[in-house]
Parts: C-alpha cells; sequence; structure tokens
C-alpha cells in the first residue's frame, strides 16, 4: 500500500462519526490535492458502509497485527479505545504506506486553508504538538479555566504531527506501552486518555516543536485568546494569521 506522496494525515473513527471524517477529508483535500487521508475504523463492516466509495482510504483494527485489541475493547469505552490505538496505527502507516510525515487528526475537525507549514516543520523536527492555551488566561470567568485545563494535559492530542525518524520510533514504541492499559478518563488518578502521558514528551524525546501558529486547532478552550474575523479576500482569519483547521470538540450535531 505505498503511497507516491511523502506525506499525509490520518484518523480513527467509529461509524457514528463517519459524516465527521468525510469533511475531514472533503476539507483536507481541497486544500491538499492527491494527498492521501487514511482512516482507522474501529467497527464492523456491513453493507451500508462501502470503503471504496470513500475518498480516504478504510483500515481495519486486523490490519495493524495489534494482538491485544479485543482485550482492550473490552477494557475501554469507545473514546478511551479511539484513542488507545492512535500509536498503533501511526506505527503501521509509516511502515505500510511509504509516509515519512503524518498529520494525526480528530475526526470532528474541518480544514480551512493549507497546513503545508506543519509539514515543513516536520523536516526539522520529529514530533510537532498544539498546546491548548498558547498564552496565560487573561480572565479565569471563561471555560475551560487554567486550573481545569491542568486536569486534561497541556497539549491537545486531537492533533499530533510526527515524521519518521528513530526518535519517532522510540516515542510510539514508549507511547505504545503506556496505552496498552493507561488510557482512561480518570481524572482522579491523573488520566485523560493519551493527553497527561503527552506532558512527557518534551522532556523524554527529541526534536519536539509546540506549535503556537494561533490559526491551528482553534476550538472551544482556546478561543477567548484567538479573535476569528473574515478577511477582504473572504477567507477566515485567526488574530491575522490563516485559519488552518477548526477543532469542533464538544460540539453536538
Amino acid at each position: 500500500m505505498k503511497d507516491q506522496n511523502d506525506f499525509g494525515i490520518c484518523t480513527i473513527f467509529a461509524k457514528n462519526y463517519l459524516a465527521q471524517v468525510r469533511v475531514l477529508a472533503h476539507t483536507y483535500t481541497a486544500h491538499h490535492p492527491s494527498n492521501p487521508v487514511y482512516a482507522l475504523l474501529c467497527d464492523t463492516l456491513e453493507s451500508s458502509y462501502q470503503p471504496e466509495r470513500e475518498i480516504f482510504k478504510t483500515v481495519m483494527p486486523s490490519d495493524l497485527g495489534l494482538t491485544r485489541f479485543l482485550e482492550m475493547a473490552g477494557r475501554y469505552n469507545i473514546t478511551e479505545l479511539l484513542t488507545a490505538v492512535k500509536p498503533f496505527f501511526l506505527d503501521y502507516l509509516f511502515k505500510q504506506t511509504g509516509l515519512r510525515k503524518i498529520c494525526y487528526l480528530d475526526p470532528d475537525i474541518m480544514f480551512l486553508s493549507n497546513i503545508g507549514e506543519i509539514f515543513s516543520l516536520l523536516d526539522q523536527y520529529n514530533i510537532v504538538l498544539t498546546p491548548h492555551l498558547a498564552e496565560p488566561r487573561q480572565n479565569e470567568l471563561h471555560a475551560p479555566t487554567e486550573p481545569g485545563l491542568l486536569r486534561v494535559g497541556t497539549y491537545n492530542l486531537g492533533f499530533i504531527g510526527l515524521r519518521l525518524s528513530p526518535e519517532t520510533e522510540r516515542l510510539l514504541k514508549w507511547w505504545q506501552s503506556r496505552l496498552l492499559d493507561g488510557c482512561y478518563v480518570d481524572l482522579n488518578s491523573g488520566l485523560f486518555v493519551d493527553q497527561h502521558w503527552m506532558d512527557f514528551v518534551p522532556s523524554f524525546f527529541e526534536g519536539v516543536h509546540i506549535h503556537r501558529d494561533p490559526g491551528c486547532n482553534v476550538a472551544y478552550w482556546n478561543l477567548p485568546e484567538r479573535r476569528i474575523e473574515r478577511g477582504s479576500d473572504g477567507k477566515l482569519y485567526c488574530n491575522g494569521f490563516p485559519l488552518k483547521f477548526f477543532h469542533f470538540s464538544g460540539f453536538s450535531p
């Protein structure tokens, strides 16, 4: 399954999020023509879902060679499971597709412009993360507050960018070991799926870039610090930067 491109994106979903994955894939390819989108379906295949008709490439858990998948499916709820398989999916894509730079994004994300800048950063860095907040909260009346975000982690893992390298391989192996049985939403134990584990990454691994572009991973938690406006060219901008992708986390249709 080698791909002609050396970069692409991926996501993970169950079939109740099929509409969101379609929006993610269509808006991404609108700004990155012919660039691949891979989606791991943690669900059953039925006649109502026809992977060959989608513009993204569907991968099934059985493709990953993850021997403990059924055990994890029995241990975790659906949100925890879709998060726990993330490093295994990324590892699979690096090994099977020929991609050298991959961005994982949650399925409830919509692209509004090109993210070539992030792929360029991955020429220099191994790992790109986006923080929940890029500046101190000036008004703690806004939710979530800084103490509230301390409970869920410094970085939002609805996005991560990786390039193929020995350091990334080391990260994936460590990440996999932690999520096999440590991917719960259990705030009293200091766990919020994979996000608190990622707090260690800038300390444990080399080549980590914290991407503070206000146009990336815009969501409810950082809206108080990000002003969205439509420019004279009709495009959307955030704090004067092109709005690249918006994360509809917490939105229920």
